[in-house]
C-alpha cells in the first residue's frame, strides 16, 4: 500500500526490524499483547512505528506525530478499508456468511458520503438530545459501579470501562432489556470473527459467520420496526430522519450499519 512520505521516513528501519524479529507482524490484540500492550507500543514507537498486522490485516502506525498526519489527509490516505476484512475463510463460513453485509458505516466510509451520514448523526446528537440523556446516563452509573462498590477494590476494565458504555449506549439505542445479552454475546462473535477467525476450528468460524448474519439481521428488523413504530431512542431518531426534501435520511440498512457502529 502506498503510504506515502509518512510510511518512507519510516521503510529502511521496519524492513530490517521486520526481516529479524517480525514483532509487529506478530501484534495480537486479542492475545499476547491484550493484557499489557503498552510495553509493545513503547518498543514500536521507537523500533518499528509504522508495521502490518497480520492478525488485523492492517497497518498500524504508533507515533502521534504521523498519526494526526494521516488522519489530517483523507484525500491520501482513505478509510474505505478502515474495517479489517474477515481474512481467508473456506467455503463453509462464506457459505455460512451468505447474506451478510459489510456494514457501511463513519469509520469506514470518504468524503461526500461520511460528510453526508455525519449531518444525519449530528441531528441525532443534537446538544438538547445529549442534554436530555444525563438522567439514564447516570442511572447506569450507579447500578454498573454499585456491582462492586462494596467490594473496595475491582478490575476497572472488566468492572467499568466495558460494561458501562455498552449498556448506555444500548438504553440509548432502545434496545429492548431481554436482547442486551444477545447484542453482547453478537458483539463479542463479530470481534472473534475478525480478529482471530482464521486460526479458528471451522466448526467455530462457521457458528461465528452464523450469529454474526443473525446479528445483522436483527438490526435491520430493528431498524424496520423503529421506522413504523418510532420510539424515543437513537434507533427511532435515525429512521425518522429526514432529507430536505421530507423523506427518509437512511435506508433501514444504514440504520441498521449505523447502530452497530455505535455498540
Amino acid at each position: 500500500r502506498n503510504f506515502g512520505d509518512v510510511a518512507e521516513r519510516h521503510l529502511t528501519l521496519t524492513v530490517v526490524v521486520m526481516s529479524t524479529a517480525l514483532p509487529g507482524t506478530q501484534f495480537s490484540p486479542t492475545g499476547d499483547n491484550r493484557e499489557d500492550p503498552y510495553s509493545f507500543y513503547a518498543w514500536a514507537r521507537a523500533a518499528e512505528p509504522v508495521f502490518f498486522s497480520q492478525e488485523m490485516h492492517m497497518w498500524c502506525v504508533t507515533r502521534h506525530e504521523e498519526v494526526s498526519a494521516i488522519l489530517g489527509d483523507p484525500d491520501t490516505f482513505s478509510s474505505r478499508n478502515a474495517a479489517p476484512d474477515y481474512g481467508e475463510l473456506g467455503p463453509e463460513v462464506q457459505e455460512a456468511l451468505r447474506g451478510y453485509r459489510q456494514p457501511k458505516t463513519l469509520l469506514n466510509m470518504d468524503r461526500p458520503d461520511h460528510t453526508a451520514l455525519r449531518r444525519v448523526v449530528q441531528q441525532v446528537f443534537g446538544p438538547r438530545r445529549i442534554a436530555a440523556m444525563e438522567p439514564t446516563v447516570r442511572e447506569v452509573v450507579d447500578s454498573v459501579v454499585g456491582e462492586f462498590a462494596a467490594d473496595g477494590h475491582a478490575d476497572m476494565v472488566d468492572q467499568l470501562v466495558y460494561p458501562l458504555p455498552l449498556t448506555v449506549i444500548f438504553r440509548l439505542l432502545g434496545i429492548p432489556l431481554e436482547d442486551m445479552s444477545l447484542c453482547r454475546q453478537s458483539t463479542a462473535d463479530l470481534k472473534e470473527l475478525i480478529f482471530a477467525g482464521p486460526r479458528l476450528p471451522t466448526a467455530r468460524q462457521v457458528q461465528l459467520a452464523r450469529n454474526v448474519t443473525a446479528y445483522q439481521k436483527y438490526l435491520e428488523d430493528l431498524a424496520a420496526d423503529r421506522a413504523t413504530a418510532p420510539g424515543e431512542d437513537l434507533i427511532s431518531y435515525l429512521s425518522q430522519a429526514k432529507n430536505k426534501d421530507g423523506d427518509p435520511q437512511l435506508s433501514r440498512s444504514e440504520v441498521a450499519d449505523m447502530t452497530q457502529n455505535l455498540i
